[in-house]
């Protein structure tokens, strides 16, 4: 018996950076199948309404002035089942605490490596906390 996939959403304004995550995710794991893109907030809740997935991906900072932080409360507002994990190449300390706070379930850098993502995006049936520690890039220290 096949085990069931996680069905996954992604959320991010650059196109070729949705695709090639959608393309490694799926090849780096037959548990995972990303079943839509969205460029948005808006176009992942109407998505979420016709072709619910388990879990999104959304970045931290969308064109347009859409934040990650309003964009996890949005989507959380309609659709309560879902988890969400936030992503972003650039996010501070205080980006990820407001996001947790507003209820994504996980965080992951951009550059985190593919294993370390495709393990926070199985952390989210779990429904243990999903890479708030894991794919974090090192803190550099500035005098």
């Amino acid at each position: 018996m096949r085990p069931q996939q996680l069905r996954l959403g992604i959320v991010d304004d650059h196109p070729v950076y949705r695709a090639g995550l959608a393309a490694v995710l799926q090849q780096s794991s037959r548990a995972i199948r990303v079943r839509w893109t969205a460029r948005g907030i808006e176009d992942a809740v109407e998505l979420q309404e016709t072709e619910p997935v388990d879990g999104m991906l959304v970045d931290l900072h969308l064109d347009g002035g859409q934040s990650g932080v309003d964009g996890v409360g949005a989507i959380l507002a309609r659709h309560p089942g879902v988890r969400l994990i936030v992503l972003s190449g650039l996010a501070s300390d205080l980006d990820i605490a407001e996001v947790k706070a507003a209820g994504a379930a996980g965080f992951v850098h951009k550059s985190a490596p593919v294993d370390e993502m495709v393990a926070t995006i199985l952390d989210l049936p779990a429904q243990r906390p999903a890479g708030w520690d894991r794919g974090r890039p090192q803190k550099s220290v500035t005098p």
